[in-house]
C-alpha cells in the first residue's frame, strides 16, 4: 500500500464518500504527519462551503476568503512543533503537517447555531457521521487534539472519565482540557472567531493560550500519573 492510499484509509475517505462524494479531510500529508515531533488533529464543527483537504496542497489556495483559520491553526502548529511562529512561507508546510477533521461530512456554511449544530449532529439520523469521526480519531491517534469549541460534542461519544480534567486556561472555552498520558483533548475557541466573552480575542492572544494549554499538559506528564486513552475502544 502506498502512502496515498493508506492516508485515504486512515482517513475513512471510502466511507466519507458514502455521506459526501466531493469532500474528504483527516491527514494532510501523511509522511510529514508521521515525522512530526507531536501528532496533532484539529476538530472542527463544519466547513465554510465547499472545501477540501486537498486545498493545502497549493498554497495560493488558502488566499481565498478562508485564509483566518488555517493562518491561526498554521501558527499554532509551528509553536507546538518547533517553538517558534512561521512565516507565511512556512503556513502551509505547518498545515500539512497535521490533520484536521469536521464533525459535520457535508458542506456547511459560515455560521450555525451550536444550539441547531448540536441537535442535528446528535440525532440518530447522524449515526454514521458519529461513528466515522470516532473511527477517524481511532486510526489517526493523535497525540493532541485540538477542539474548535466541539469537545462538548465529543464528550457524547468518547469516555474522558479517566481523564485528568484541567481548569480552564485563560481565554479558553469552560471546561477546556481532559489530559490523559498519550493524548490531550484541549477545547479552544474556533480559530476564525475566538470571542472571549464579548472581546475578540487578538490572534496572537488565542494561539498563545492554546499553546500554553499544550505545554500545562506536557509538564503534567512529568510530575503526575495519567490514565492511558484506549483508542482501541473507539
Amino acid at each position: 500500500m502506498d502512502y496515498e492510499e493508506e492516508r485515504k484509509q486512515i482517513n475513512c475517505t471510502d466511507e466519507i464518500h458514502q455521506i459526501n462524494s466531493k469532500y474528504e479531510d483527516g491527514i494532510i500529508d501523511l509522511k510529514l504527519f508521521q515525522k512530526a515531533k507531536y501528532k496533532i488533529l484539529w476538530i472542527l464543527k463544519e466547513t465554510n462551503g465547499k472545501f477540501s483537504i486537498e486545498h493545502f496542497k497549493n498554497a495560493a489556495e488558502l488566499d481565498k476568503g478562508k485564509w483566518k483559520t488555517w493562518k491561526n491553526i498554521a501558527k499554532i502548529n509551528s509553536l507546538i512543533l518547533d517553538g517558534k511562529q512561521s512565516s507565511k512561507s512556512e503556513q502551509t508546510d505547518y498545515l500539512r503537517q497535521t490533520a484536521i477533521i469536521n464533525l459535520n461530512k457535508t458542506f456547511g456554511k459560515s455560521s450555525t447555531k451550536m444550539k441547531i449544530f448540536r441537535k442535528n449532529y446528535l440525532c440518530p439520523e447522524n449515526e454514521k457521521t458519529r461513528l466515522i469521526v470516532q473511527k477517524q480519531i481511532k486510526n489517526i491517534r493523535p497525540d493532541i487534539i485540538i477542539c474548535g469549541n466541539t469537545l462538548n460534542l465529543l464528550s457524547k461519544q468518547l469516555n474522558f472519565r479517566e481523564a485528568i480534567k484541567i481548569e480552564p486556561i485563560p481565554y479558553t472555552k469552560k471546561n477546556n482540557m481532559y489530559c490523559f498520558s498519550n493524548v490531550v483533548f484541549i477545547n479552544a475557541y474556533h480559530p476564525c472567531y475566538p470571542t472571549y466573552r464579548p472581546i475578540t480575542l487578538s490572534s496572537d492572544k488565542y494561539c498563545e493560550a492554546v499553546v500554553n494549554s499544550v505545554n500545562k499538559w506536557i509538564e503534567w506528564k512529568k510530575t503526575m500519573s495519567l490514565s492511558e486513552f484506549n483508542f482501541d475502544k473507539l
